[in-house]
């Protein structure tokens, strides 16, 4: 009894997998099938700069690069005043910005408050 019902739970979690469709012929903003000059000036770099993984029965070439990145930092300090003293709140922040598709967007991104030392 117990194994049965352990089989029928299995196959439900077999069966429940996602049934949408996926584009598998993009990677990134790429497109799988696009020639080497065309891959080379989309990420500005030289085709010559492409190094030959294989060349038979296909030739596989491959080119290293890094997407380009933006890190931004930040000392902001707010004085207010709280219970009619001065208090002053300092955090520091980290952002890291990356090109994809055409676009800026935030991958990455903290703050940490830096705690007054008083005197």
């Amino acid at each position: 009894m117990i194994r049965n019902i352990g089989i029928l739970v299995f196959g439900a979690e077999i069966t429940a997998a996602p049934t949408y469709s996926q584009d598998l012929s993009r990677y990134r903003e790429f497109q799988l099938g696009t020639n080497l000059p065309a891959v080379a000036k989309q990420i500005r770099v030289k085709p010559s700069d492409a190094k030959a993984i294989h060349e038979r029965p296909a030739m596989i070439q491959e080119l290293e690069w890094r997407a380009p990145l933006l890190v931004i930092t930040k000392l902001s300090a707010l004085l207010e005043t709280f219970d009619s003293e001065p208090a002053a709140i300092s955090s520091f922040y980290l952002h890291v910005w990356a090109r994809q598709q055409g676009r800026w967007r935030l991958v990455a991104g903290s703050s940490t408050r830096i705690e007054q030392t008083k005197p």
